[in-house]
């Protein structure tokens, strides 16, 4: 579910001309837009988005001779307008006219007469609806939308919320932002650590350690930087830390507020009472049994450290480095 449009160009637009013609600094896929320089390469799609605002981002792109900008699934009515605004521009600086997918030619003089304020409110809140109206989850199912920043996540309990709120489309666009773009200084966006078994299944961890809060993307465990570091099943984190110490930013991404040093030992003791043994090699609650490598093989894992220490000190050096650079 998306909408573009397009102009038709004897030449491709410069990255710079389309990107700096905004009053505002863009964010992009590919690093800093500034550095994007020289005519738009054939094919490229480049999404673009306003930093604490954009709900989704916009696809900009440039073939056969057409420049176009796709706006995606809930957007926000403020992406509407950059993307409008995009090949507005271009179509002002090419002498051209934009047309919409629906064959509508207009041009940027004559843009809010087609696709004004009126027409964006009406097709934001027909995307959200779909949503409100979606009922089709069963237990923990959900779906996903790529964000700006990360994905969001829609399911039994984002819809619930929808429905009851009196402006689903302003609460949905709210949830994304703060799952976008939390406070930097008070909230630390987890990463993830895959780690791969000896048959091929791949197990997904993010850290947890005293003093600094998280937004916490959805994994199968936690890493509890405790002395000794031991993991724990995703699911047991409403259990260890109590359901009213959890803001839910989407279906499954939970959030909570740094544990400070008076309250870790409590959380620590209910949390190992859930530790388990991720890789099922022993282990769970910080010991680990000796291993010899197969002959041939390279071992990742040296005999007599644990698992979680492993995983734990690699998400570690990830969190640290944040809080000294951030």
């Amino acid at each position: 579910m998306s909408y573009s449009f397009y102009v038709e160009c004897p030449r491709a637009p410069t990255y710079e001309s389309v990107l700096r013609s905004f009053a505002f600094e863009l964010d992009t896929d590919e690093g800093f837009a500034d550095e994007l320089e020289g005519p738009w390469e054939e094919g490229h799609i480049l999404a673009v988005w306003q930093h604490g605002v954009s709900t989704r981002p916009i696809e900009l792109a440039w073939q056969e001779r057409k420049f176009s900008a796709r706006i995606l699934a809930c957007s926000c009515g403020e992406d509407y307008d950059l993307a409008l605004d995009a090949v507005c521009f271009v179509a002002e600086d090419m002498g051209a006219e934009v047309e919409s997918e629906e064959g509508v030619r207009f041009t940027p003089a004559t843009v809010d007469e087609h696709y004004g304020p009126e027409w964006i409110d009406e097709h934001v809140d027909s995307m959200v609806s779909y949503i409100v109206r979606h009922d089709e989850y069963q237990g923990t199912e959900h779906s996903t939308m790529p964000g700006t920043t990360a994905d969001f996540h829609v399911g039994r309990r984002v819809t619930a919320e929808l429905r009851a709120a009196e402006d689903p489309a302003a609460l949905l666009f709210d949830k994304m932002r703060a799952r976008f773009y939390p406070d930097e200084e008070r909230y630390y966006r987890a990463n993830v650590l895959a780690v791969t078994k000896d048959d091929g299944t791949e197990l997904t961890a993010t850290a947890l350690m005293p003093g600094v809060g998280y937004v916490f993307p959805p994994v199968q465990y936690f890493t509890v930087l405790a002395d000794p570091p031991f993991e724990m099943p995703f699911e047991a984190l409403e259990m260890a830390l109590g359901a009213d110490a959890i803001t839910w930013m989407d279906e499954v991404s939970p959030r909570i507020e740094a544990i400070g040093p008076d309250a870790w030992p409590a959380f620590e003791a209910e949390a190992r009472k859930h530790a388990t043994d991720m890789l099922g090699i022993g282990g769970g609650d910080g010991g680990a049994p000796e291993r010899k490598p197969e002959p041939g093989s390279t071992e990742l894992e040296p005999a007599g450290i644990p698992t979680a220490l492993i995983v734990g000190l690699a998400i570690a050096v990830i969190v640290v480095l944040y809080l000294v650079f951030r």
